[in-house]
């Protein structure tokens, strides 16, 4: 294959994923307010709002975490709870957001199509959703287990620890990574002050 044709195939590849968010984020906006123009608005807004939130998510990478640090001291990091999304799914949380406005607006029964409990069903899981996850993983596991699977307290409590014990274990697995190349660099010379 030609350098040209990998370039190509590379932004048609990144193109074929944002007409996918789109179109994911339109079905999702469509479910929330069953309204084509509605949900078009709502997917406008939000589809110019996700580079600058994006941006913002990686920006809490720069920093070290402190706090609840791993208790088998394996490792001197400290655990980062805050729930990190991927670009499809801070799509969805904009959708979210950019919802609320119409919500509001057809709960004041200002509504082009009325409102059944299956709507505010959705809207009350799509709110929950929303609001623990700007908070962080133990928000999450609460309102989801408890709120809105009714899981007894306990076993919310397996479903966090487990959660962070892959994060453990990939940290573990990084850190172990690290001294590896470090131990490697310095058997071949490579990063010495030889």
């Amino acid at each position: 294959m030609a350098q040209g044709d990998l370039g190509g195939s590379l932004i048609s590849g990144r193109a074929g994923t944002a007409r996918e968010n789109i179109r994911r984020a339109f079905e999702l906006a469509y479910f929330i307010h069953a309204n084509t123009d509605i949900a078009l608005r709502v997917v406008e807004e939000a589809w110019c709002k996700l580079e600058h939130t994006f941006g913002k998510q990686d920006r809490r990478f720069y920093y070290v975490p402190s706090g609840r640090k791993q208790s088998q001291g394996r490792s001197s990091h400290a655990l980062r709870t805050k729930v990190s999304l991927r670009e499809a799914h801070l799509l969805q949380l904009l959708i979210y957001a950019e919802s609320e406005p119409w919500e509001r607006y057809a709960e004041y029964g200002h509504s082009p199509y009325p409102l059944t409990d299956e709507d505010m069903v959705i809207r009350f899981i799509k709110h929950l959703v929303q609001v623990t996850l700007k908070r962080n993983s133990f928000y999450v596991s609460v309102g989801i287990g408890r709120v809105l699977y009714d899981y007894q307290t306990s076993e919310v409590r397996q479903i966090y620890d487990v959660l962070m014990q892959d994060q453990r274990q990939l940290l573990s697995a990084q850190a172990e990574e690290s001294v590896d190349e470090g131990n490697h660099r310095a058997v071949s010379g490579h990063g010495s002050n030889r």
